[in-house]
């Protein structure tokens, strides 16, 4: 009898120590997926701030390059008048539009990246809530197979 009694104990022990295992599991990978979360979102900031230094340098860029044109457009002696102010003012659209599809690729990527991190941390919890569900489910399974195998043994009456 004391067998039995020693064989059901460590079937319940094992049916603990699965459910505590998989709690264990669930936190780790909540961890892990929490840790990754918070670097997407810190790498999201790193893509804005580099976006928006790409847009004032091109910004920049282009105003050297039009300064060099009118240096060169004066030396010319052609008069700023007409066509040449007209294709001035088209080079300064076209230098706006290209700052702002920069300022707009970075704000793509980095919100792609925050959801990234907001995606994470959803299956991260809905990981850790699987897990202990898990674990509950283990161990009703084992006090059943527990109480099974208890009753063939006759220990319970």
């Amino acid at each position: 009898m004391s067998f039995a009694i020693a064989a059901l104990a460590m079937q319940a022990g094992g049916s603990v120590l699965s459910g505590f295992g998989q709690i264990q599991q669930a936190k780790m990978d909540y961890g892990i997926a929490k840790y990754n979360a918070e670097l997407d979102k810190a790498a999201s900031y790193d893509v804005l701030e580099s976006s928006f230094r790409d847009e004032e340098m091109s910004r920049r860029d282009y105003e050297a390059f039009r300064g060099e044109q009118e240096v060169a457009i004066g030396k010319s002696g052609v008069a700023f008048e007409g066509s040449i102010l007209d294709v001035l003012a088209d080079g300064s659209a076209r230098a706006e539009l290209d700052a702002m599809n920069i300022r707009f690729a970075g704000q793509q990527q980095a919100a792609s990246l925050q959801e990234g991190a907001r995606a994470g941390m959803i299956q991260a919890k809905a990981s850790k809530r699987q897990a202990y569900i898990g674990a509950a489910a283990s161990l009703v399974s084992g006090a059943g197979q527990t109480y099974g195998s208890g009753h063939s043994m006759g220990v319970w009456k």
